[in-house]
């Protein structure tokens, strides 16, 4: 039986290095640790949410692709209810970054250096990457892709505790080494961002000249995030 999921989950699952045991965090329907044991990119999995309903659901599909042997299920508050060394890779995904970086500050003591994640925050991306500068989560490989009508990144890394990778500005936004590989989905996202922010910083233009300096605080923001973006199009293209 072939398991259906979407773009998106395939570009995480192909990020996973093969494992032993990956657990899947938030794990929705649990169709990514399936896919995960069925194209034996991981051997066993664990897939974990916090609500009741979608470890319910992740139980039943699992059963109808007959991994109930390979995969099982858990309720859990983030990392909580799983010991460490019990799984050697996490992929954790289709929450916000500060959610993310919650879920790990408060299960840290359940990690080992040496582990494995993939994640894909849906906001505060360069908070969340400043989070794993800091921990010692060390970037390995990051891409963006686009699945309308979002923008994602996927970002691979390894908890290599006490090491820094230093991030710049520009790295804390748009990735490690965002310039190098292939580029062109992160092109077409800030050439996106550039047009429609373009349009706002206009628009609050407009309300300054008519004497509305409420904007200005949220103008300038927009402008520097302007510079950055333009720096690092530059960067890219040369």
């Amino acid at each position: 039986m072939k398991v259906n999921i979407s773009d998106r989950l395939r570009s995480v699952a192909e990020s996973v290095e093969k494992c032993k045991v990956v657990a899947d965090i938030g794990c929705d329907h649990g169709f990514l640790p399936i896919y995960l044991v069925l194209t034996k990119r991981a051997e066993y999995a664990i897939a974990m949410d916090l609500r009741k309903e979608p470890v319910r659901r992740a139980g039943e599909h699992i059963a109808s692709f007959n991994l109930s042997d390979k995969i099982i299920t858990r309720q859990s508050n983030g990392l909580e209810q799983i010991k460490k060394g019990e799984a050697d890779t996490f992929t954790i995904t289709g929450m916000g970054g500060m959610l993310m970086r919650d879920i790990l500050i408060a299960g840290f003591d359940k990690l080992n250096d040496g582990d494995k994640f993939v994640f894909s925050p849906q906001s505060d991306v360069d908070t969340f990457r400043a989070y794993l500068d800091d921990a010692g989560f060390v970037i390995t490989a990051e891409k963006m892709i686009f699945e309308a009508p979002k923008f994602y990144f996927i970002i691979n890394a390894t908890l290599k505790i006490g090491e820094r990778m230093n991030l710049s500005e520009l790295e804390l936004r748009f990735g490690r080494n965002f310039w190098q590989g292939e580029t062109k989905v992160l092109q077409d996202f800030l050439n996106k961002e550039l047009y429609n922010n373009d349009i706002l910083c206009g628009q609050l233009k407009e309300k300054e000249q008519r004497g509305n300096l409420s904007v200005l605080p949220k103008l300038e923001i927009l402008r520097r995030e302007q510079k950055y973006r333009e720096s690092a199009l530059k960067m890219i293209t040369g």
